[in-house]
């Protein structure tokens, strides 16, 4: 072995060399170092290897568990959630709803209901003051106040039917008639009061003349040929009582009664 220092010859076991005087390091030492150098570097090596495998198993294993556990409930919430607003979106589409809530036509006028269900059925509570078709149509009667009930299913939705005289009309039939409503209205006492025997003979026949009932009387005929609504088509002898409502005939009925007093 030769001194780094100066080349000289040093033997084995000198501590310095002979030449220089320079501290001499054993082989064995450097060995060791070497030794210990590559041992570290391995160890480190390895160290590196494992943290990365286990980087790897933890972050696989963090994956399978958001996919199969975390992931796959997020979607299944969804879906019921989904399912639920569905129902609700279901439930209020099919409520039943008709407009107007209040309907006011004048007699004679028809108006048509609007619903949001197909398969629904009208019904008029008084047909004497508006009747109803299938398909919504209401017609005013007779003055008065009632209701339209709308049914679907196990749902119901009533629409409150106001009809009014025609303002026109009205004016015209009291120029013109006795008892312009008698084909409409029932007549009570308070119409009838204040009336001559006379004008309830008139009155009476009003409502047959009102479908075209010829008199022989002749001062009667005479009356309504003056009438610009009366149109004598139906002999008297003719004519058949058949052809009046229920409140034509009540009416008939009750002014007759009064005459008679």
């Amino acid at each position: 072995m030769k001194c780094k220092n100066c080349g000289h010859e040093i033997q084995q076991g000198d501590l310095f060399c002979e030449n220089c005087g320079a501290k001499v390091e054993p082989e064995l030492t450097r060995s060791s170092k070497n030794a210990q150098n590559k041992q570290s570097k391995g160890i480190d090596v390895k160290i590196i290897i494992i943290a990365v495998i286990a980087l790897l198993v933890i972050g696989g294993g963090g994956f399978f568990v958001y996919q199969n556990f975390i992931a796959n409930d997020k979607p299944e919430y969804t879906a019921q959630e989904s399912e639920e607003d569905s129902k609700d979106s279901d439930s209020k589409s099919s409520k039943l709803k008709v407009s107007p809530d209040e309907l006011e036509i004048e007699v004679g006028e028809n108006q048509f209901l609007d619903c949001n269900q197909d398969d629904v059925t009208y019904k008029s509570k008084d047909r004497n003051i508006a009747t109803v078709s299938d398909s919504g149509r209401v017609k005013g009667i007779k003055a008065g106040e009632t209701e339209v009930t709308v049914t679907y299913g196990d749902q119901k939705v009533t629409c409150k039917v106001v009809v009014k005289e025609d303002a026109t009309a009205a004016l015209q039939n009291s120029e013109d008639y006795v008892f312009p409503n008698s084909n409409t209205q029932l007549l009570t006492e308070a119409d009838l009061q204040g009336k001559t025997a006379e004008q309830l003979r008139i009155g009476r026949n009003e409502i047959y003349a009102r479908h075209g009932r010829k008199f022989n009387d002749e001062a009667l005929q005479n009356y309504f040929n003056s009438k610009s609504w009366y149109s004598g088509t139906v002999e008297a002898d003719a004519f058949d009582e058949g052809v009046l409502n229920e409140i034509e005939k009540k009416n008939a009925d009750f002014i007759t009664s009064h005459e008679n007093r």
